[in-house]
């Protein structure tokens, strides 16, 4: 999964936001919080569905991600946003071990002529 390079946070999550993602997520204890439904996830009851990246610029000091979460047992949809994205030491656990599974997903469908 290659992170979409965006010009605005706000627009980005104004756009997920009209595609359904209206939860928000924050992270505790390396799982998922989303308050709303009072329910915490661990890595294998989510998907990072999409992602964005963007860049220190003159308004942020520091490069930002914008994860669209979708958790379909919980039927929860929503985002999560993690700052500082330059530094990967910043990337918890639960969110590297998603993308590392994303990585792999992707590299059998390619192995294997499905993509």
């Amino acid at each position: 999964m290659r992170p979409e390079t965006r010009l605005c946070v706000v627009d980005t999550i104004a756009d997920l936001q009209s595609r359904g993602f209206t939860f928000d997520f924050g992270l505790a204890d390396n799982k998922l919080l989303c308050s709303q439904k009072k329910i915490f996830l661990k890595s294998s009851e989510f998907e990072i569905q999409e992602l964005y990246y963007f860049p220190r610029d003159m308004e942020a000091p520091y490069e930002r991600m914008v994860y669209a979460i979708e958790a379909r047992r919980y039927d929860v949809k929503g985002i999560l946003m993690i700052t500082g994205a330059h530094n990967f030491n910043l990337f918890p656990a639960i969110i590297t071990e998603k993308l590392q599974e994303k990585i792999f997903e992707r590299k059998h469908l390619y192995d294997n002529g499905i993509l």
